[in-house]
């Protein structure tokens, strides 16, 4: 018997169900202590008068660790387990989040985003590997409910908490709730992580960053996996930009209260959380194409109602549609990265995908920091719109006569 099936016999067998209300419990709370972190984070930036620059940095900062740490944490998970992974990244990022308030100085919030974003690797890839894993049992058009289940805690419960935390407390006590939150994560992380079952793999002693390179390779070779990383940088970068700075530019440019611009994230994420979880059986009917040209045009007009809002009621119509194709191209993607994943393993593929979207969230952020410096913020939605104009023309394009619909989907997965 090879290793691979003494692997396989070794998985426990557990309930779809089992699963789902233990995972999404989890998802929902460590989602929770991200959402409130993001709004007291934006809001802290805000209140210690941060430049454009400074909280297009912050913003960045909370990506800039997933960019280094995603790959290797994915080649680590297997050696050192996942329940280990998990507990050591969030009892990190929940001293730093208690840390983060003693010196109120901008550069200083900065500093602990960054140190704590090299932490949320070890959470993040640990649940996506373990829901991967279990993603035969609970079915595939179930792939984006790792992802909405986390959102809804991180756009809806968390930023509703914040505003309230933040008008009863001062930001020191915030910041030490929100480290809280995180530890208490580790009382239902057991019941989830611990069925998780490591691939047995001879090489893992050798050294990372060869298999690192490795794992570029693998990008390089399948062009379904370049289309479904292009997508995850185009969704990323909108989201985060509007994430980051639709604060700022409601309370700034709209004299909107603090709570009423936090709730524009709130109404944002929701029906992105919506379309996600729901329109992934739709997205299969439709096929492929046609999601990707309604999703890219969808996200061109809502960019374009944000970046051209003359009042603040606009910008909740422009997020709440931006929010739709978001999710609506997410559901279709996730998708097609679980069928691909089987094909080039569930490990690889996760890896990258841990790396390629914060690659473009972390893009968003900077364009925001770097180019809001020079022109008005709200105009930079106009940027992104240009872009998913672009990407809606290239998916319109016919396809190649000489290639069949199975081949434009997973040109590249066998090699």
């Amino acid at each position: 018997m090879t290793a691979g099936t003494e692997q396989t016999a070794a998985v426990p067998a557990v309930s779809a169900r089992w699963f789902l209300l233990n995972f999404v419990a989890l998802s929902l709370l460590a989602g929770v202590g991200v959402g409130i972190a993001k709004v007291s984070t934006a809001l802290y930036a805000l209140h210690l008068h941060a430049s454009n620059a400074e909280i297009g940095l912050i913003s960045a900062a909370q990506m800039v660790g997933m960019l280094f740490m995603s790959i290797p944490v994915g080649l680590l998970l297997d050696q050192v387990g996942a329940m280990k992974m998990y507990f050591s990244g969030t009892l990190i990022a929940a001293l730093l989040y208690c840390l983060t308030p003693s010196i109120g100085e901008a550069w200083f919030l900065l500093l602990c985003t960054a140190l704590v974003s090299f932490c949320m690797p070890c959470r993040f890839i640990a649940l996506n590997a373990v829901f991967m894993q279990q993603l035969n049992q609970v079915g595939e058009t179930k792939a984006g409910w790792f992802r909405g289940c986390h959102m809804i805690g991180m756009f809806l419960l968390g930023p509703a908490i914040a505003t309230a935390l933040i008008a009863a407390l001062p930001f020191g006590w915030v910041y030490q709730l929100i480290g809280i939150s995180f530890v208490l994560t580790l009382l239902i992380a057991p019941r989830v992580l611990r069925i998780y079952q490591p691939k047995a793999v001879s090489h893992q002693g050798g050294a990372i960053w060869p298999r690192v390179r490795s794992q570029f390779g693998l990008l390089r070779r399948h062009r379904a996996l370049q289309q479904c990383g292009a997508i995850e940088v185009l969704v990323n970068s909108s989201m985060m930009f509007y994430t980051a700075f639709i604060v700022a530019i409601a309370v700034r440019d709209f004299g909107l209260s603090a709570s009423a611009a936090a709730s524009l994230i709130t109404s944002q994420g929701l029906s992105f959380i919506l379309a996600l979880m729901l329109l992934g059986g739709v997205a299969q009917k439709l096929g492929r194409r046609a999601v990707y040209r309604l999703g890219f045009s969808g996200g061109a007009l809502s960019l374009c109602l944000l970046g051209l809002a003359p009042w603040g009621a606009a910008l909740w119509v422009g997020g709440l549609l931006l929010g739709l194709a978001l999710g609506w191209l997410q559901a279709a993607n996730m998708t097609r990265v679980a069928q691909l994943g089987e094909d080039l393993g569930q490990g690889q593929v996760a890896g990258l995908m841990a790396l390629i979207g914060p690659l473009g969230g972390f893009s968003g952020t900077v364009i925001g920091g770097l180019f809001g410096q020079l022109i008005h913020l709200q105009w930079l939605f106009l940027f992104f719109a240009g872009c998913f104009v672009l990407a809606a023309g290239f998916s319109l394009r016919p396809a190649a006569s000489t290639e069949t619909e199975h081949e434009l989907n997973y040109q590249g997965v066998s090699q």
